[in-house]
């Protein structure tokens, strides 16, 4: 998507997203070339990939602006905002781009044009209200 996005308007910035429980690609890019292995310990478990290829590092080494870290209750905050204010029951991951822009980014994007990409609804129920109760009863950092 980011490829895309950048070929269509490539002065844009395109943030990424991590769980800073699994912030390989973050690493990745800091080094200068992809881990073999990345630590994942995180509730967001579809970003937790343990490795990265050649192919997505040198995607996201040229079209990724930055990559904003979030801890997991950051995350479960971001689940709030999706069902509070959207409507929305969403995983952890799915909604870590609304934990962003209510964290780290909250604020810098005043007055641009911006687009966030919302996905993941694989979750179970039980699971689904124990992460929105963690969420209500975190504080921001």
């Amino acid at each position: 998507m980011g490829a895309a996005l950048k070929a269509l308007q490539p002065s844009l910035t395109l943030y990424g997203v991590e769980p800073t429980g699994a912030s390989g690609m973050s690493q990745s890019l800091s080094c200068g070339r992809f881990l073999d292995k990345v630590e994942v310990n995180t509730i967001a478990d579809s970003m937790g990939a343990p490795l990265h290829c050649a192919e997505s590092f040198a995607v996201c080494q040229q079209v990724v602006d930055e990559i904003v870290l979030l801890d997991d209750d950051a995350l479960c905050r971001g689940m709030i905002v999706a069902f509070d204010r959207l409507k929305f029951s969403l995983e952890a991951a799915g909604s870590a781009v609304l934990a962003a822009l209510a964290g780290p980014l909250k604020g810098r994007l005043t007055g641009k044009r911006t687009a966030a990409i919302l996905c993941g609804s694989n979750i179970d129920e039980a699971s689904w209200q124990q992460l929105i109760e963690r969420g209500r009863n975190s504080q921001p950092t």
